[in-house]
């Protein structure tokens, strides 16, 4: 069977359009994200000394409830930017999938066509998307941050520093 020609309907123009659109601003989201982790340490690298200052060089409860608000505060940032990336891209594949069932012959073409990933894999639901958000890779750093500034709370709390 000959393939059929590819001829850029209107419908296909505006998909196309939107498709540009939507990975414009999934770009902006994820350099966003990349600011909010150098924005992050900038504030926890002057956060720390200046508590640590003020409190005549020692540490204090304020220095750990600060790092938290930071960490969570950003966190939360971060994971927003992060769900609104996959879910832009999610938009992309639905344009995407529409453009090729407009352009397809037949059934037996679709066929050809057993995943509809183009910008996500298929197994990412919808349903997980904001717990994916909050707990990618992307957002390892605030994990670590988050666990190292309760492990040096227990350790002040506990005397073992001070």
């Amino acid at each position: 069977m000959a393939k059929k020609e590819y001829k850029k309907s209107f419908e296909d123009e505006v998909d196309w359009v939107i498709i540009d659109q939507l990975h414009s601003a999934t770009s902006r989201f994820s350099s966003a994200s990349i600011e909010l982790k150098k924005m992050f340490i900038i504030l926890i690298g002057i956060a720390i000394p200046a508590i640590i200052k003020l409190a005549d060089s020692k540490l204090d409860f304020s220095l750990f409830i600060t790092i938290y608000v930071l960490t969570i505060t950003f966190w939360y940032l971060d994971g927003f930017t992060y769900f609104y990336q996959e879910k832009l891209r999610s938009k992309m594949d639905e344009r995407f999938i529409k453009l090729r069932e407009n352009n397809t012959e037949d059934e037996s073409d679709e066929e050809n066509f057993d995943v509809d990933e183009y910008t996500l894999p298929d197994n990412r639901t919808e349903s997980n998307r904001w717990k994916r958000a909050f707990k990618n890779s992307s957002v390892r750093i605030y994990q670590i941050f988050f666990a190292l500034n309760t492990l040096a709370l227990i350790l002040f709390k506990t005397g073992v520093i001070g």
